[in-house]
């Protein structure tokens, strides 16, 4: 707004200056907290007035500033470089405290393991000395306990003696009866083995009294089944000889049926070629209507086709149409803007030119005038020429987009030029489309209506075939029933010769029978004769043996009596033996135990040590660590002060370029 685009090789400076102002500019002027005193240069008369403005108004104008600044631009290059040096010690003071800060993190952290440690170290040491202190006291009452059980197992020993020598006189007299009770055992042993044998013909006896009574009950069973076979074979052949009567009527009912079904299939297969010609002459009138159809489509296509060619170019002309005149529309806007920015920049201009006007009016020196008024020319002269190259520079602005709004204008006409015949067209093919939508629609509906026809022909065809097909079923049906019936004939011939001879067979077969059955019956008799003598002798066997029995029962009585005797003195030795042991294996584990003990409490006065002299070194590293906190923590209020002083500088610096290279 202010034209510095006119003004070749400023513009870098200009910007540079721009960015470090304070961001406190609002409505062209800049307010400033506070004087900054970056460099002790003269003050020029430029910097007086910048120095005056903030004293008595609290700001400057940016007209001034941008003046001064033209003036100070040596000045104020200076000042940049020596703020960039400042910076980058700035930065490099920001690494330093923040590098030092970590160290002093990490000492501290170190410092909380390390007391961290100290802490387990202590109760480390006092969990063992406790542990030290429970272990002797349980030594001593190990030791204890081990005298008491040396005295117990002596006790035991001394009663175990007399009752092993009861023991031993039981056992004899057991051993003695068990010699006797052997023998008894021995005959009744040898009494079994005779009855095992007798017992064993026995069951030989009785399996051949079976065999032969089984035998015979086999024969009947042969003479009852010959007998129900032949009153069987006998209902066959007559029933032979009827099933052979009624085939042969079928085969005559059968033959008689068959010229009736091959008459039927004629004429279906007849019928079924008729209608297949017919489905041929729909076919070739559908293909032709398919053609015409697709012609139709076709014809159609194309001119949608050229429809929306021509649809495409208008809504591209269109758009362009609507484009231009939005830009013609944002044009005339910045025109409107620009002829109200040139009345204002007129307006100061006469403003400007009136103030002129009256401070060079005065030309004495009354009440100090004179020196304000050369004061004031030297702030609006230069104002004035801004405000000057500002109007020319919107004068050439308003021209230009002038310029552009005639180009767009033109263009604009030149697009409706082009849209007008492209419309007409579009309108002339919609007409023609029409027709042409009409002509597919028929060739679409004859196409329907003969593919209609076809597929009820085709469905005729269908039953037709179905028709042929169940009369040729038919006809073949009945043939093979024939062919089977006549097949059976000879089956059911030989079914009747074969019964009757098998009826005479049956009658010799059941005499045969009879006679071997009389002979098994007088088998039988013999067998049932040697059982029962058999049976007589083992029962006398049998007696002996339970006398013996009798005998050696007596016996185990005695010995029964013997053995408990003998168990109640073994479980009383086995009970004293098992506490014996037990005392022994206390004795051993309390031996083991003290020696445990005994090792325990090396062990623990060997870590008592160790982990007194690893708390001494603790100690020693917490003392180290809290100095070099101390030391860093030294360090880095140094750095602070550094950086402290580094920013107020940078902060004067920017102060002083912020009011154009001048010091307030």
């Amino acid at each position: 707004m202010f034209g510095f685009k006119k003004w070749a090789g400023r513009a870098t400076t200009v910007t540079a200056i721009t960015a470090m102002l304070v961001p406190g500019m609002f409505a062209g002027t800049l307010a400033f907290a506070g004087p900054a005193n970056a460099t002790t240069t003269p003050q020029s008369g430029i910097c007086n007035g910048v120095a005056n403005q903030l004293a008595f108004r609290g700001e400057v104008q940016a007209n001034l500033l941008r003046a001064a600044s033209r003036q100070n631009a040596a000045l104020i290059q200076q000042l940049q470089t020596e703020r960039a040096a400042l910076v980058a010690t700035e930065t490099s003071l920001k690494g330093q405290i923040t590098d030092t800060e970590a160290q002093i993190a990490a000492l501290e952290a170190e410092g909380l393991k390390i007391d961290s440690d100290i802490a387990t170290a202590t109760a480390t040491i006092a969990d063992l000395t406790a542990k030290q202190t429970q272990t002797a006291a349980a030594l001593q009452t190990a030791q204890g306990e081990l005298g008491a059980l040396q005295a117990a197992r002596q006790s035991v020993k001394d009663e175990i003696a007399p009752l092993q020598e009861q023991l031993t006189t039981q056992v004899a007299a057991f051993d003695a009866l068990q010699i006797e009770a052997n023998g008894v055992q021995d005959q009744i042993t040898a009494k079994k083995s005779q009855i095992a044998q007798e017992q064993t013909a026995l069951t030989d006896l009785e399996a051949t009294a079976s065999a032969a009574a089984s035998a015979l009950a086999a024969k009947k069973a042969q003479i009852n089944q010959a007998e129900t076979e032949l009153t069987a074979l006998e209902a066959q052949g007559v029933s032979a000889a009827g099933a052979l009567a009624a085939k042969q009527a079928e085969i005559v009912q059968a033959r008689d049926e068959l010229p009736a079904l091959e008459a039927a299939a004629t004429t279906a297969a007849s019928a079924l070629a008729a209608k297949k010609a017919e489905i041929v002459q729909a076919q070739t009138a559908l293909t032709g209507l398919e053609a015409a159809a697709t012609t139709a489509a076709n014809a159609l296509a194309a001119k949608q086709a050229q429809i929306d060619a021509v649809n495409a170019k208008i809504a591209t002309l269109t758009n362009n149409v609507t484009a231009t005149e939005n830009q013609i529309t944002a044009k005339q806007s910045l025109i409107t803007q620009a002829q109200a920015d040139l009345q204002s920049l007129q307006s100061q201009k006469a403003t400007l030119e009136a103030s002129i006007a009256t401070w060079e009016a005065v030309h004495d020196n009354r009440d100090g005038l004179k020196k304000e008024a050369a004061d004031q020319l030297a702030i609006l002269r230069p104002q004035l020429a801004a405000v000057n190259t500002q109007i020319t520079d919107k004068s050439a602005v308003i021209s230009g987009l002038q310029g552009d709004l005639t180009g767009l204008q033109d263009q604009l006409a030149a697009l409706n030029t082009q849209l007008t015949p492209l419309q007409l067209e579009s309108t002339t093919l919609q007409a023609q489309l029409a027709p042409l939508q009409a002509s597919v629609t028929t060739a679409n509906s004859q196409v329907t209506t003969k593919q209609t026809e076809l597929a009820d022909l085709a469905t005729q065809a269908q039953a037709l075939q179905t028709s042929v097909d169940t009369a040729n079923a038919a006809v073949a049906a009945k043939t093979a029933e024939i062919a089977g019936l006549e097949a059976e004939l000879p089956t059911l011939q030989s079914a009747v010769v074969q019964a009757t001879a098998d009826i005479a067979t049956k009658k010799g077969e059941l005499a045969d029978l009879a006679t071997q059955a009389q002979v098994l019956q007088t088998s039988v008799n013999a067998a049932n004769a040697a059982v029962a003598a058999k049976v007589a002798e083992i029962a006398g066997l049998n007696h002996e043996l339970d006398a013996l029995v009798t005998s050696l029962s007596q016996i185990n009585a005695q010995l029964t009596a013997a053995n408990t005797k003998i168990l109640g003195l073994q479980t009383r030795v086995d009970a004293l033996t098992v506490t014996l042991d037990g005392l022994d294996a206390q004795i051993t584990a309390q031996d083991a135990q003290i020696a445990g003990f005994n090792a325990q409490l090396k062990v623990l006065d060997a870590q008592i040590v160790t982990a007194q002299e690893a708390l001494n070194v603790l100690q020693s590293q917490k003392q180290t660590n809290k100095d070099m906190v101390a030391a860093q923590k030294l360090v880095v209020l140094g750095l602070q002060s550094q950086l402290a002083t580094v920013q107020t500088q940078i902060s004067q610096i920017d102060g002083q370029i912020a009011l154009g290279g001048c010091v307030a």
